[in-house]
């Protein structure tokens, strides 16, 4: 069964919107491009749910295909063809779906960055993960990729704490917006929710230029992984 842990490119960005975890009330009004939708409490206005999810997923999905176009682990596990910005699309559609369920959908107020924060430790629907896992492989990675995806990620999987831990998965910024401490100010925010529920971080990147902003923000690199045509850098923070 696939269960991909990808790294992430540092972006920058503000203050968090409620995930779907923490079932408090908060607005949503999403208006990058046409993404469009009524002001309505996501606690309250169930009638509306689906259709604030699926705007939610839409700018998830746009934000954090903006930021990793041309991240190295992202296109090292999609199918490199016309379809590549298609199969980036296929590939945040799943990471969202696994944390949407099993962890945090992180978007700022402003709407122009995101992050996705998986809890591993967290058991998956055996159905769920099957129809998740046949749809990246089919519309993301290719057959021809899989085996060496899984190696990857393998190997990535073997440096992970047995304990509960937190995976920061991605984190996002608008290209227009990079830059201008935007990710910074995300990036605190999550610090702050999982240092308070005393949870690890974890997050690897393929970015060397990335290491040193989460290294300013409490990371430390705890392995280079060299294996793969380019380095990896794993890193963590303990609270």
């Amino acid at each position: 069964m696939v269960s991909l842990t990808l790294p992430h490119p540092i972006n920058e960005t503000a203050s968090r919107r409620p995930s779907h975890g923490d079932r408090v009330t908060a607005t949503a009004s999403y208006t990058r491009g046409d993404l469009v939708a009524p002001d309505v409490s996501l606690k309250s206005t169930a009638l509306h749910l689906p259709f604030i999810v699926k705007k939610e997923k839409l700018l998830v999905r746009d934000l954090i295909t903006e930021a990793f176009n041309e991240n190295k682990s992202v296109n090292y596990v999609i199918k490199q063809d016309a379809k590549r910005i298609e199969r980036i699309h296929s590939l945040i559609n799943y990471s969202y779906a696994i944390c949407k369920r099993y962890g945090d959908v992180i978007i700022n107020e402003d709407q122009n960055a995101a992050a996705l924060v998986s809890f591993p430790h967290h058991k998956k629907g055996f159905f769920f993960s099957v129809k998740q896992d046949l749809q990246l492989i089919t519309q993301s990675i290719g057959i021809k990729k899989l085996p060496s995806v899984l190696k990857r990620e393998a190997v990535i999987k073997n440096y992970h704490p047995k304990d509960p831990f937190c995976h920061l998965w991605y984190i996002g910024v608008a290209k227009i917006d990079q830059g201008k401490g935007v990710g910074t100010h995300l990036l605190q925010a999550i610090i702050q929710k999982y240092d308070a529920l005393g949870m690890p971080i974890y997050l690897e990147t393929s970015m060397e230029e990335n290491v040193a902003w989460y290294k300013k923000n409490g990371f430390q690199v705890y392995e280079e992984l060299k294996d793969f045509g380019f380095v990896t850098y794993l890193l963590r923070r303990i609270p």
